[in-house]
């Protein structure tokens, strides 16, 4: 077996453990489960420890708007 076939397997094998763990790492984090999964699938091991350093999430509102909307003026609003 040539070392490319051993590496691709490894590679291949990292990428089916880490992208899931990311993910669920993510979506207990209240962040993306995509975010977890790329990051788990591209960098293995530290991808999803990055994904477990990396800050909560922000809560989703209620309404489905962003909390940053929430804070926006309104037009004829003066403060």
């Amino acid at each position: 077996m040539s070392y490319w076939a051993l590496f691709l397997g490894i590679a291949l094998i990292s990428a089916l453990i880490f992208g899931p763990m990311g993910s669920q790492i993510a979506k207990q984090k209240q962040r993306d489960p995509i975010e977890g999964l790329f990051l788990g699938v591209l960098f293995g091991p530290l991808g999803a420890i990055a994904e477990v350093l990396l800050p909560r999430g922000p809560a989703q509102a209620s309404s489905g708007r962003s909390s940053i909307a929430d804070s926006w003026d309104k037009p004829g609003d003066s403060k």
